[in-house]
């Protein structure tokens, strides 16, 4: 969408691409960040987190003028999934400025950040287009760190 397209042309084209499926909605409405959420906090604060305890906004409603104001002010949206000061988890998309870390993420990567009193930030970016990959890149660097 931040070349100009329309909302479903973006989706077509993330299909085309790989990038979605061909039922998009688990990307569309969240449910796949959800998930990779509920899966790694459960993992990292060892406890049962479920779906229903996750505040979820997909990107359904994200227009082409918000893409355009957020060009505007050198920013863009990305579909956020955290726990916020509150300890709230939430998936939802946010307003990120361009040239962060999270700004700077396109097409098929993703990334995970966690913040620590001892280690401070760690960050992990990789390929997060389908199921094999993302599982088998989080799984692995879950399975690092929890071993150390």
């Amino acid at each position: 969408m931040e070349e100009g397209i329309d909302f479903d042309q973006a989706v077509k084209e993330a299909q085309k691409l790989g990038f979605a499926e061909l039922d998009p909605s688990n990307d569309i409405d969240g449910l796949d960040s959800m998930r990779k959420l509920r899966l790694a906090a459960s993992i990292l604060f060892n406890k049962s987190i479920k779906e229903e305890d996750i505040n979820l906004e997909g990107i359904r409603k994200i227009t082409n003028k918000d893409i355009e104001e957020a060009k505007a002010n050198k920013q863009r949206y990305k579909l956020i999934a955290y726990e916020d000061d509150e300890g709230t988890y939430r998936v939802r998309p946010e307003l990120i400025d361009i040239d962060s870390n999270f700004g700077e993420i396109k097409d098929n990567e993703n990334i995970f950040q966690i913040e620590s009193s001892n280690a401070k930030i760690l960050t992990f970016i990789g390929p997060g287009a389908g199921k094999r990959e993302t599982g088998f890149a989080i799984l692995n660097d879950f399975l690092d760190i929890y071993m150390r």
